[in-house]
């Protein structure tokens, strides 16, 4: 790659960069105001849930999500977009666990998620234990033989927990709920560690000042710049389930005139997510005009 053409991509990501930016005041708008809807409608919402279980666990994922989603927003105005990319994914997933659990027979899975809670901890406990005894570590063996007794017998409070059903992988929840686009261009990638930290680290090597080619500045402010767009574009995409949240509440609870502003906010959040394409592509295409005139 050129100078000539380093200069043009970062007058490209320098472009979107800006533009993405100018989208976090519009996220903020977005989640306070429906985190309102939710917060004037949650005990209706709650109520249609009619498991305590489901309706604890809702509030609890909620609650969870909303801690999350706000200092995520705080991170994106301080341009602190490694830790906006990691809060948005755990965000997604959460938020993911949340909607299919009420998306149908909320009941039933809301035992299956605290099935999977008692298993996944039991199983961890038990390679534990097979550790400790391998290197007879007394004291380990002996916490690790206490956690599988405590787990064993407190999941004996959950009536009806042995017979619920599996909790399905990722991949699985989020075709259940009709999200598995979403799974594929934003969950996976964003899930594993050595994609996105070897990415970032290839970025900044390819950057760096062994390529002669390269003007080492621009080019790691095209780096900063596509980071920024792209921490920007991942809490668009939380901040849009966490409005599928309420939306899925809110139409469970049968209140027609704020379903229709539950759908007025993810509608939103949808024209934010395509403008990221539709933006890029256009700046390209001018960006492309440009250069044939000089």
């Amino acid at each position: 790659m050129t100078k000539q053409n380093n200069s043009n991509n970062f007058r490209i990501a320098k472009r979107n960069f800006e533009k993405d930016l100018k989208k976090v005041a519009n996220l903020r708008i977005l989640y306070s105001t429906t985190k309102k809807l939710l917060d004037d409608n949650f005990d209706q919402c709650i109520g249609t849930l009619k498991s305590s279980l489901a309706q604890t666990q809702c509030y609890t994922i909620i609650s969870a999500i909303e801690e999350m989603v706000e200092t995520t927003l705080i991170c994106l105005s301080d341009q602190r977009f490694t830790t906006a990319e990691v809060l948005s994914r755990v965000i997604l997933e959460h938020s993911v666990n949340l909607i299919y659990i009420i998306s149908e027979n909320p009941k039933y899975r809301a035992r299956s998620f605290l099935r999977a809670h008692f298993e996944n901890a039991h199983s961890r406990a038990k390679k534990w234990h097979e550790y400790a005894i391998s290197q007879k570590n007394k004291n380990a063996i002996d916490d690790a033989a206490a956690r599988m007794e405590y787990l064993q017998r407190i999941k004996k409070v959950v009536g009806g927990i042995n017979n619920a059903e599996a909790w399905p992988d990722a991949r699985r929840r989020f075709q259940s709920i009709g999200a598995e686009h979403f799974y594929h261009d934003v969950f996976a990638p964003a899930s594993d560690s050595i994609h996105t930290l070897g990415e970032d680290s290839f970025n900044n090597w390819i950057s760096g000042p062994m390529n002669k080619e390269y003007d080492h500045d621009l080019a790691l402010a095209v780096v900063h710049a596509e980071k920024g767009s792209y921490a920007v574009y991942m809490s668009t995409n939380a901040l849009a389930f966490y409005a599928e949240i309420v939306r899925n509440l809110i139409e469970n609870s049968g209140n027609d005139q704020a379903l229709q502003c539950a759908l007025h906010l993810a509608d939103s959040f949808s024209k934010l997510i395509s403008d990221f394409t539709t933006l890029h592509t256009a700046t390209i295409d001018n960006d492309d005009k440009l250069a044939n005139q000089t």
